[in-house]
């Protein structure tokens, strides 16, 4: 439970983009505040196994799990995406809903 959502993230999975090869994740948002909460792709980074640190892919679009308000009690689900550039071993997506906060989510997957 993060600034009260309740967030999933799938395992990455390839996918070939609009135009070239990204590693994409179903990510789920549920609202189990009491108030409105509002969510954005923007939230999430991932870390490859290199170190690197990058904001997710825009190329997903029509996919991607966008930007938006959910109500309480509402849900959200979407893809977001990083591009894929043959790097290989623990990939670490980050969520980081308030950048004023220290709360983040931290999941990690070997690809």
């Amino acid at each position: 439970k993060l600034n009260g959502m309740r967030v999933t993230v799938g395992q990455f999975k390839k996918i070939n983009g609009l135009f070239n090869a990204e590693l994409c994740s179903t990510v789920s948002l549920a609202n189990i505040a009491g108030e409105d909460r509002d969510y954005s792709d923007v939230n999430f980074k991932v870390q490859t196994p290199g170190g690197d640190v990058n904001m997710m892919s825009a190329q997903a679009v029509g996919t991607n799990l966008g930007l938006g308000t959910l109500i309480a009690g509402g849900r959200k689900s979407g893809t977001i995406c990083t591009d894929d550039t043959g790097e290989r071993g623990l990939f670490v997506v980050i969520y980081k809903p308030d950048p004023f906060k220290p709360d983040r989510g931290i999941w990690l997957f070997s690809v």
